[in-house]
């Protein structure tokens, strides 16, 4: 693996252009004007884009080519993401998630979808944000039981949390020695475009 480059040998140079005007006027004896302009303008910039860029899958487990990673996109395996994974490559590869697909028609997902259009938008649905979404709304949730604000207090109610439902279709639980509140494992698999599709496991 290595990077290289490729250039248009007719490809003109960078240009910059770049110019001032000033005006002085005198005013009696004691007194002057000064106004200065500068303008300047650039074009045949040069810029660099990857034909063959790494694609992300994500921060869960997968399988790439037969290889197991623990977590799928990192720069570890960032060749492989390259190599095996280009959109026409894609299809096929198995992906597990810890929640569901961002586009998905579960109640938690859309009302994930109408805040993100709502505060964010412009944003695309992704895995990363809907995770930050739902564990942000679990606590909020634990917050809410809470008899009060006090560190204690609020540890205490969200032990206390047994089969909430967010809309995920999976309920969440803690316990005093239960600290991840979900065991579901969502599977996606790519498409012959590189975009995730349902995947049953069971």
């Amino acid at each position: 693996f290595g990077t290289f480059g490729t250039m248009d040998p007719g490809i003109n140079s960078p240009r910059i252009q770049s110019w001032n005007v000033t005006v002085e006027q005198q005013l009696g004896a004691q007194w002057g004007f000064s106004a200065s302009y500068l303008g300047s303008h650039s074009d045949r910039l040069w810029a660099q884009v990857a034909r063959n860029p790494a694609v992300f899958m994500g921060l869960g487990p997968c399988i790439i080519n037969g290889v197991s990673y623990t977590v799928c996109s990192t720069v570890a395996n960032q060749n492989q993401l390259q190599t095996a994974l280009g959109p026409k490559y894609a299809q096929g590869a198995v992906v597990t998630q810890v929640v569901p697909l961002p586009h998905s028609s579960a109640s938690a997902v859309l009302r994930y979808q109408d805040l993100l259009k709502k505060h964010a938008p412009g944003e695309k649905p992704d895995f990363v944000s809907l995770e930050g979404y739902l564990a942000g709304t679990l606590l909020v949730e634990g917050l809410k039981r809470a008899s009060t604000l006090e560190t204690e207090k609020v540890i205490d109610a969200l032990e206390a949390m047994r089969g909430v439902d967010l809309g995920t279709g999976a309920t969440l639980s803690f316990g005093m020695s239960e600290h991840q509140a979900s065991h579901k494992v969502w599977g996606t698999v790519m498409d012959e475009k590189g975009a995730f599709q349902t995947f049953e496991l069971d």
